[in-house]
Formats: C-alpha cells, structure tokens, sequence
C-alpha cells in the first residue's frame, strides 16, 4: 500500500497553535505512529510509556472519548487530518 502524508494543523495550542503529521498507509497507522513517537520519548519510564502509549489511546477512544481523561494529543488527533497522496509543499511561518 502506498504512504501519504497525513497533516493535522491548528493542534497542541499552547501559546500559539502545533502541528502534527505521519508518513502512514492510512489514518489510523498514522495516529499510531505519532503516538508512539511521544511514547519513545520516555526510554527509561515505563509509566509514562505506558500513559502515552497507543494501548491506553484505544481504550481511551473505545471509553468514549472522555476530555477529561484524554490528552492533548489525543484530543487533538481525533480531528480529521487532511491527506496527501501527490507531491505537495508547505510552510508554517515562526512566531515572534
């Protein structure tokens, strides 16, 4: 199956807004991918592992969703991102 870029904008806001983007087959591998990502920037702790781990995402997902439970991340990634297949360029400008 061919990869296509997934792009999710206007995310993570904390002073100004985040972006969020996978190389992925489709959709869900490209949540997967970014939540895994998070994951494996706590090596050496297992319980923050396992907090941002893709497991504890679907159980939050299939518990309905609850905001108050969820991270930013999740939260954000349940938004539909727009999806590229073609080449494409774009640019986000820093802030001041």
């Amino acid at each position: 199956m061919a990869l296509k870029l997934f792009v999710w904008t206007h995310v993570l806001v904390s002073y100004d807004a985040g972006i969020m983007f996978a190389l992925a087959e489709d959709e869900e591998q490209a949540r997967r991918v970014i939540i895994e990502d998070k994951a494996s920037e706590y090596p050496t702790n297992e319980k923050l592992r396992a907090a941002y781990s893709y497991a504890r995402y679907q159980q939050w997902v299939n518990a309905g969703r609850d905001t108050d439970d969820g991270n930013r991340m999740w939260i954000d990634l349940q938004s539909t991102p727009d999806v590229y297949d073609t080449p494409v360029g774009f640019y986000m400008w820093g802030g001041d």
